[in-house]
């Protein structure tokens, strides 16, 4: 193990803090903005569901190949490959992407002004309830899945990256299908049945079951499938639930409300655990619980949506 000063600690310390909030950051920018992307570039739930399997691509292949390059090149092989990869990204961008420039030919409006007119629309409320519930729901459990793995059912840390292999590789087929459902019927529909469908997997999860690393894997690949599959219908009602001229305030809206449930459900969870005198993570059960709360909540809020374009 490679020892360090207190001062270079404390930098790569900050270093990693930075690397995770970028790309935390990366995903909280893109899921936000994801229904004015749909509407803008003409993007079809089913589209949008193969769009966003690039998360699922991310898993399967992020984590070993990130171990594969730090066992085999040192442990700053994985960022050194990721910023390389990123500056390819960013040029095929630049090329490749046009501009989204016809909210600019819009008289300017106050700021004050701009989200009285946003928020006196009783629809937009409806619209951001089910996105907060949502995040509320899911990320009230997501950060913890795999301290209490360790910590509760006793999982070797090398095992995580398998949940993230075998989940992320399941959302990759199932995505797809789920776009072309939010296509075909009732976006309020799929997200309920996505929704009901997803407390198995969250009861299953936080329970923390003392069972074999395959049922571990069963109940964690489930909870990749409907819990991240909810986002694609809930994005869906988001784009049609106003009009063209106030859309792009209602996502700007919509991102902060996002990011403020994720970091509010993250930090109620954590008020409700506790830890147990071997190290355990006690109180998990429970969040599992609320979660399946919030997605109660979640779904009749999502039947009050209307569809405005």
């Amino acid at each position: 193990m490679t020892e360090l000063d207190p001062r270079r600690e404390l930098a790569l310390l900050l270093l990693l803090t930075a690397v995770m909030f970028i790309t935390i950051v990366d995903f909280m920018v893109l899921m936000p903005l994801s229904p004015y992307l749909m509407l803008q570039f003409h993007v079809t739930p089913a589209r949008f569901g193969f769009l966003v399997s690039a998360y699922s691509l991310a898993a399967v292949a992020g984590v070993p190949l990130g171990l594969f390059l730090a066992e085999h090149q040192g442990w700053r092989a994985p960022f050194a490959a990721l910023a390389v990869l990123s500056a390819l990204v960013w040029l095929a961008v630049w090329r490749q992407v046009p501009p989204v420039r016809g909210h600019l030919t819009q008289s300017p409006t106050g700021l004050w002004q701009g989200y009285r007119e946003l928020l006196a629309v009783p629809n937009h409320w409806w619209a951001c309830g089910v996105t907060a519930l949502t995040m509320l729901s899911g990320f009230s459990v997501i950060p913890y899945i795999s301290p209490t793995q360790v910590a509760n059912v006793g999982l070797d840390p090398h095992y995580l990256a398998w949940i993230y292999l075998v989940g992320g590789g399941a959302t990759l087929f199932t995505r797809p299908v789920i776009g072309r459902l939010a296509d075909r019927y009732r976006q309020a529909h799929v997200f309920s049945v996505l929704v009901i469908l997803s407390f198995i997997p969250i009861v299953l999860v936080t329970q923390t079951l003392q069972l074999s690393f395959a049922w571990q894997l069963l109940f964690t690949t489930l909870f990749f499938i409907f819990v991240s599959g909810r986002f694609i219908p809930a994005s869906a009602l988001v784009t049609g639930a106003t009009e063209a001229r106030l859309r792009g305030r209602l996502m700007a809206f919509n991102s902060a409300v996002q990011n403020f449930a994720s970091g509010i459900a993250a930090f109620v969870a954590g008020l409700m655990m506790s830890q147990g005198p071997r190290g355990e993570l006690l109180g998990f059960g429970w969040v599992g619980l609320m979660s399946c709360v919030f997605g109660l909540v979640a779904i009749w809020v999502a039947y009050r949506v209307k569809a405005v374009a």
